[in-house]
């Protein structure tokens, strides 16, 4: 699994096995990030899913059959609605959090919006307090939704700073980005078509 390969791995599951910290993951889809830390090692009832849409939580219990056998907690709700009553459950609860391929869906606004929803998640007063993930950016200038016509900004690593600082800023805390850019590239390869019968 993707979450398995961060840098920071070893550290956040050091931190959930030995410390006790809460995980959340951030649009936890089918919840795979989580049940890798919790193979790993991590407990389970440390270990929160969050998610818009409740069907996707369930295709996960469906498609790992562990509805009866996984004791990690899921949440629905709208990061975009910061006053949203089912996400203050979440609200002081959190050391760590997990959010990949979540930023780049949204524009600018809408980022600041859902990273100043999701610093509320943190324990209050946490000098370790995490955020790691893997986002789609852009190395040269960042791409604000005009310019790729998707509705999305896609970061290099100084605006994402900059996002962080924004967000930061509202709540007068800062923290430091460690960025890695990391190309990905596809392949196209042509398709013949055989002509005639």
């Amino acid at each position: 699994m993707y979450i398995a390969t961060q840098p920071l791995y070893p550290e956040l599951l050091d931190r959930a096995k030995n410390n006790n910290a809460v995980i959340l993951d951030c649009a936890c889809c089918l919840g795979q990030a989580l049940r890798q830390l919790a193979f790993d090692g991590a407990p389970a009832s440390n270990l929160i899913g969050l998610d818009l849409r409740p069907e996707f939580i369930d295709l996960g219990y469906e498609f790992f059959k562990d509805r009866d056998g996984f004791a990690a907690k899921f949440v629905t709700g709208d990061m975009l609605t910061p006053d949203d009553d089912s996400l203050r459950v979440l609200d002081g609860k959190v050391e760590i959090i997990h959010a990949a391929s979540f930023f780049h869906l949204f524009g600018w606004d809408d980022q600041v919006t859902v990273g100043a929803r999701m610093v509320r998640f943190f324990k209050e007063g946490i000098e370790d307090a995490t955020v790691l993930g893997r986002q789609v950016g852009h190395p040269g200038e960042p791409l604000s939704p005009e310019e790729h016509g998707e509705g999305r900004y896609h970061h290099n690593e100084r605006s994402m700073q900059n996002l962080w600082d924004v967000i930061g800023g509202k709540r007068g805390q800062s923290g430091r980005l460690v960025p890695r850019l990391r190309a990905m590239w596809r392949r196209w390869r042509g398709v013949r078509r055989r002509s005639g019968p």
